[in-house]
């Protein structure tokens, strides 16, 4: 509910302009959307990127990083030249915070404002640019999450970021540790973007206590998840963590349901029954889950059973 929740906490007298990049969208979907934001006054435009160049065999992609994820990296292209601060945000995410705020952020030198990741804290981190060395940088140079985006337009288009991005994703599609833009953003942008309040972008392993110590231990970063969970300004619900995923037992995924409840996304049946189905699913996955142990027991005992009968 990510349209929903950041135009609910969008302070009064600010207008918003939407732009969605649409990857192939239904009709019902955007009509959904398009009523998401009639009811709270914001414009909304659906943009259709050239999802094609993403699609080359070049390209390292997978299911979880389908060719609508590296949209963003062309965001230039989709936007009027008229605009000059844009806020990208990822689908899997929910605004509790005011984002007129980040208006008020300078950028200073800097082509975009972004969070360090939690995860991948820095840009030697396990997870983060494998080639950070053969490209001069410090291994504490920090590490930017793309799920959330402050962009000076003019100056992201000016210095072509989108097309050396690209570029860099395209000639070291080998040496990637993962799929996706993120890599390549950090590579192309190092020192040139400014870090946000950590609010800002608060991933899920950040309410795991033992995922905290097990970054801090690996990574050298700490991380102060009592102040992040206590009052995110925005929810990312990275990974396996996806509210409407059965299996999902992030703690604030009700956060999602009470957007999703108001938003109008869907109908209060609509919203009735896709709960209910949901809470269905989700109580047959734990309960596969938990009996998992006794089933593997039954199996082997089945397993093993022939063979004590005599012949």
């Amino acid at each position: 509910m990510t349209l929903y929740s950041a135009l609910q906490n969008l302070r009064a007298g600010w207008d918003a302009e939407v732009f969605v990049l649409d990857g192939g969208l239904s009709a019902q979907t955007r009509d959904r959307l398009r009523r998401v934001a009639d009811g709270q006054g914001a414009a909304l435009r659906f943009v259709r990127p050239a999802l094609d160049r993403y699609r080359t065999p070049r390209l390292k992609t997978q299911e979880r990083f389908s060719p609508i994820n590296y949209a963003r990296i062309h965001l230039d292209e989709c936007l009027p030249e008229r605009v000059e601060r844009a806020v990208y945000l990822d689908a899997d995410l929910v605004v509790e915070g005011d984002l007129s705020r980040l208006w008020e952020v300078a950028f200073g030198d800097a082509v975009l404002l972004a969070v360090q990741d939690q995860m991948i804290p820095f840009v030697s981190a396990t997870m983060g640019v494998q080639r950070w060395q053969a490209l001069g940088l410090s291994p504490e140079a920090p590490f930017f999450n793309s799920g959330l985006m402050v962009v000076h337009v003019p100056r992201y288009r000016a210095e072509a970021v989108g097309a050396r991005v690209f570029d860099y994703l395209l000639r070291f599609r080998d040496q990637l540790n993962l799929p996706g833009n993120q890599e390549g953003f950090n590579a192309i942008l190092a020192g040139r973007w400014k870090p946000l309040d950590t609010r800002w972008n608060v991933v899920h392993g950040v309410y795991d206590p033992a995922w905290c110590r097990r970054t801090e231990r690996n990574e050298g970063y700490r991380i102060p998840s009592g102040a992040l969970t206590a009052d995110p300004h925005v929810i990312h619900f990275t990974d396996n963590s996806k509210p409407w995923d059965p299996a999902s037992h992030h703690p604030a995924r009700n956060r999602f349901y009470r957007y999703l409840r108001h938003s109008g996304f869907l109908t209060r049946p609509e919203y009735l029954a896709w709960r209910a189905l949901h809470e269905g699913r989700r109580a047959y996955h734990w309960l596969r889950r938990a009996s998992r142990p006794l089933r593997h027991l039954l199996g082997l005992r089945k397993a093993a059973r022939p063979d004590a009968l005599p012949s």
